[in-house]
């Protein structure tokens, strides 16, 4: 009975018990002694928390600009097209729990996309010709001539493709041996003029500008029926100019704010 009487003041003891050195009150409590926070119990939290996300440039740039607050830091990962502004940083001496946060991850567009995944792969007739029918408005169709052709001569250009078959076969005769080879020879051709390559124009990513991308054609002839591939030409620039229009943008709609804009990743 002692015992249990002595348990019950202790716990007692325990539940006034606040802990004087912290900023905000917490309390040890008697179910194994833990030291838990308070702060559910309070009005007010004890500090701002929020992780804004978005794939809007603007409203990233809206967002930074309503919460700014002294020591903020913007770091950009050109790679990944994405941003990082963490406002509560604070300073080395003072450093913030870093729990207030906006996060940019630019989504690429949908005729972007489109042709990042058309490029390079292997296309029958049919699907060369949909895949211009379908994306016409952002294409240009060019002739050998480096004159401009409609998408409409372009696609029937596509379908009408056929394969000529030539074979060549040489003889030859002498007193001590007599030789043969022969040479197959397939050319694919078209009852109507071939564009040469395409130019692509569209935005890649929303929020950034508009770029022009060509594509080369090629018709592979070593089945029985044609295969057609269109290649970006110069796509790793166009990449690196896309993340440093990124870059740039982002830098120039934060100046003003106060702040501090980085080129890579942190983890904090």
């Amino acid at each position: 009975m002692e015992q249990t009487n002595l348990e019950q003041i202790k716990d007692l003891v325990l539940s006034s018990v606040h802990i004087g050195n912290s900023d905000y009150p917490v309390a040890i409590l008697p179910k194994d002694v833990n030291i838990v926070s308070l702060e559910k119990h309070n009005q007010f939290r004890n500090q701002f928390r929020a992780k804004f996300s978005t794939a809007n440039f603007d409203s990233l740039v809206a967002y930074a600009k309503l919460h700014n607050q002294d020591n903020a830091k913007c770091f950009i990962d050109e790679q990944n097209l994405s941003a990082e502004i963490i406002f509560d940083v604070g300073t080395l001496e003072q450093p913030l729990h870093a729990t207030h946060r906006a996060l940019l991850n630019m989504q690429k567009t949908a005729a972007y996309s489109a042709l990042l995944d058309f490029q390079g792969r292997r296309h029958d007739q049919r699907a060369f010709s949909e895949w211009l029918e379908d994306w016409g408005d952002f294409i240009t169709p060019y002739t050998d001539d480096e004159e401009k052709m409609s998408i409409t001569n372009a696609v029937q250009a596509v379908r009408k493709i056929t394969l000529d078959y030539a074979r060549n076969e040489e003889h030859e005769v002498s007193d001590f041996a007599t030789s043969k080879s022969a040479m197959e020879r397939v050319e694919a051709k078209s009852k109507l003029q071939m564009p040469k390559y395409f130019v692509f124009n569209t935005e890649t990513y929303k929020g950034l500008s508009c770029q022009a991308f060509t594509l080369r054609l090629s018709i592979l002839t070593g089945g029985d029926y044609p295969i057609l591939v269109a290649r970006l030409i110069k796509m790793e620039q166009i990449q690196e100019a896309i993340a440093k229009e990124f870059s740039d943008k982002l830098t120039n709609a934060l100046n003003g704010t106060g702040i501090t804009v980085n080129i890579g990743e942190i983890d904090i």
